[in-house]
């Protein structure tokens, strides 16, 4: 999940208000600098949670807990908190000390608070503090996961003649990370037998299915696919088979795909309106079923009513790169900032968005022409802006013809309502 603008500029503002400097990561997060080296944070949890329970003090808690231990102990008090958590290979980790496992996990060296509310991955200037090699921090991990794999137990749920295996630890956001922990053979085997099946969707939920019940496999991949897609902490829908050798991925379970038609042809609703995902869903918006679509090789899609002597309608995109942090403020200047050269009115449209309408009177072969413009722009941190440049173009003349006023309401109703990719595409 990426992360949305309205937590990104919460944290930044708390960040702010504490006179705490924050710029963008060279590879995505944010960076604090502290006790002569750098920090990096990473918001995708803070947004997932976010998204269930939106209350700003959830930031206000996380920028407690982080500036609370922004100093990096010495390697005698660090050395028993160091830790492996697992993390999807699809995280911003080339500053991280981390191992990849597999296309989809990798497992990343920690340091723990001695309350277990902060882990903060170790980077290379921090092992560099510490005087220790990745190699050295490895071995270190291990012996205080043994240590947390004492505490653990493995149990089991009948699935008719089948063992569905369960591992069970207080410390639920290592469950996924005890996988990986040398001594679970002696822990899982008196109840589960071995080898094992292992899959992990998210870092607090594993299941441990027995090689000779492999044939529950099949049967736990939608609860896979579910808990991975619906987690705060998603980590892999791969299954790992699990023997003496270690532990690596021989598959995975997929979300059903959409299919080429579902892609090529939109949507009709029941008010007799189409979905256009633009660009693979960059920008998502309704038109009506009837009209026509033109693409561009190089971007841009043109609709149109062909039977209908009305308008036009346009859609172009943008993406730019920030030097400083984007934030829902930087979409309120621009738009503000627009407005005031184009004489026209922005208008907040939620979610971080702004918009800002404005009219251009020009004359296409010598025909007075009228174009309406909605410019909306969207933040993506942490550090790109997306501009969606919405126009309707119609011969001045036909302003005041009744299908051209439904269609200008229309489409005025359907751009506000328009959604964005969370990510940064094309």
């Amino acid at each position: 999940m990426a992360v949305s603008a309205e937590v990104a500029t919460l944290f930044l503002d708390e960040m702010a208000r504490r006179n705490i400097p924050v710029k963008v990561g060279a590879e995505g997060g944010y960076e604090i600098e502290m006790d002569g080296g750098t920090v990096t944070i990473q918001l995708e949890n803070l947004s997932r949670d976010f998204a269930r329970d939106p209350d700003p003090e959830r930031i206000t808690n996380f920028v407690d807990t982080i500036t609370s231990s922004i100093r990096v102990p010495d390697w005698e008090a660090a050395r028993s908190r160091i830790r492996w958590a697992t993390e999807p290979t699809d995280m911003p980790l080339d500053d991280a000390l981390h191992d990849k496992v597999s296309d989809q996990a990798a497992v990343v060296l920690v340091h723990v608070s001695d309350d277990e509310t902060q882990v903060m991955w170790v980077s290379e200037s921090t092992a560099k503090k510490w005087g220790q090699t990745k190699e050295a921090l490895f071995a270190v991990a291990a012996d205080n996961m043994r240590r947390l794999l004492t505490t653990a137990t493995v149990t089991f749920t009948p699935v008719e003649e089948h063992k569905l295996g369960m591992l069970n630890t207080e410390y639920s956001a290592f469950k996924a990370a005890l996988v990986f922990c040398p001594g679970l053979r002696e822990l899982a085997e008196p109840v589960l037998g071995w080898p094992l099946f292992v899959v992990m969707p998210c870092r607090d939920f594993v299941f441990l299915i027995p090689a000779k019940d492999q044939v529950i496999l099949g049967r736990v991949g939608p609860v896979v696919v579910r808990e991975y897609g619906e987690s705060a902490y998603p980590l892999c829908t791969e299954v790992f088979e699990l023997t003496d050798s270690g532990l690596r991925a021989i598959g995975e379970f997929q979300k059903p795909e959409r299919t080429e038609e579902d892609e090529d042809e939109p949507a009709e609703s029941a008010d007799g309106m189409k979905t256009i995902r633009y660009r693979g869903g960059v920008v998502t918006f309704r038109i009506p079923a009837h009209w026509e679509e033109e693409y561009e090789d190089e971007g841009g899609g043109t609709f149109y009513d062909e039977d209908l002597d009305a308008g036009t309608f346009r859609l172009s995109t943008i993406l730019a790169k920030s030097k400083s942090p984007v934030t829902t403020h930087t979409a309120r200047e621009r738009a503000e900032q627009r407005a005031a050269k184009e004489s026209g009115t922005a208008t907040d449209l939620g979610g971080g968005n702004w918009m800002v309408e404005y009219v251009h009177e020009v004359e296409e072969d010598g025909e007075p022409l009228t174009v309406r413009y909605w410019e909306i722009t969207n933040p993506v941190p942490p550090n790109h802006v997306r501009i969606a440049l919405f126009s309707y173009s119609v011969r001045t003349e036909l302003l005041d013809d009744g299908d051209v006023i439904d269609e200008i309401e229309t489409l005025a109703r359907e751009v506000r309502a328009c959604t964005f990719a969370a990510e940064v595409g094309e």
